[in-house]
């Protein structure tokens, strides 16, 4: 079957048109991101023809859904519950027949940036996931279901959606993997030069994009052990400190009156001004129109 399989690349935008021939409820593909993806599905009752991926597949499953799946060269009838994850490694062979209308969150993962995810304790040639159908993981739900709300939201942080990818990819590696892989937890923070470097390079670039990588570079570590040190050290995960640090940078140019809302946003490294709102709200209490009365 697999000579006469689909490839369906969900790094792609045009993977669940081929696959599915529907139009996703809401996808992160207008990003651009290469090493994560996530689509959010619904179907009526159809067929997904035989194919397998290049990346690594994980379906959270938010609807009860009756279905006939593909398992050893022959069709099984399953019901997934929501909350039911399906979890497909690079190149696994797939085909369902969707028995009943269904909703999933979708996502997909370069297979070389999971192996890689912490590469000083984990030799990438040795990593070789499996399959695995109707589990229960009440963390890969949390961390599915976080990436779908922040790209819901319409402006996804790109430091916390590579966080949420390095969370994913380190859990798959200890929880999936055909042989035991155990990542350390570290202990005692970053060195104080390198925490300085850290923050400083923050500080200097509120108002641009800052990737984890970026971050984890300047260190020298893998994204993973970089994430936890850093949060050992400040307390915060980078993700929280970056927005910390630019409602604090809005904040002192609310008191100042030549400069509109829309450009404070701006300035401080949030796309539009709803985007500052909702955060500055959620961190000070009020709104910024509302802060910056108060001083007048």
């Amino acid at each position: 079957m697999k000579q006469d399989a689909l490839i369906v690349n969900g790094l792609k935008d045009n993977s669940i048109r081929d696959c599915l021939s529907i139009e996703p409820v809401f996808s992160s593909y207008k990003y651009l991101w290469n090493d994560i993806s996530l689509v959010y599905t619904e179907t009526e009752p159809t067929e997904c023809p035989a194919h397998y991926c290049p990346h690594h597949v994980i379906a959270i499953i938010t609807k009860r859904t009756e279905v006939e799946v593909f398992d050893n060269g022959k069709m099984y009838p399953r019901i997934y519950e929501v909350g039911d994850i399906c979890f497909h490694p690079a190149y696994a062979l797939r085909k369902t027949y969707f028995r009943s209308g269904t909703a999933a969150i979708n996502i997909s993962l370069d297979p070389l940036f999971v192996s890689k995810v912490d590469p000083e304790f984990i030799n990438p040639d040795t990593v070789e996931l499996a399959v695995r159908s109707h589990i229960q993981d009440p963390l890969i739900c949390q961390l599915g279901c976080a990436l779908k709300n922040e790209v819901a939201s319409g402006y996804p942080s790109k430091v916390y959606v590579d966080s949420l990818a390095t969370c994913l990819s380190a859990h798959l590696l200890q929880k999936y993997s055909a042989q035991e892989h155990i990542l350390p937890h570290g202990e005692g923070g970053l060195a104080a030069n390198k925490l300085k470097l850290v923050t400083d390079y923050i500080n200097d670039h509120l108002p641009e994009e800052i990737s984890l990588k970026m971050l984890a570079g300047l260190t020298g570590m893998s994204q993973y052990h970089f994430g936890r040190l850093f949060k050992q050290s400040i307390g915060l995960s980078p993700y929280k400190y970056i927005l910390q640090q630019r409602i604090n940078l809005a904040k002192q140019l609310l008191t100042l009156d030549n400069i509109g809302i829309a450009e404070v946003a701006l300035n401080c490294g949030f796309t539009h001004q709803s985007h500052l709102n909702r955060h500055f709200k959620n961190f000070v209490g009020t709104t910024p129109k509302k802060y910056r009365n108060s001083f007048n």
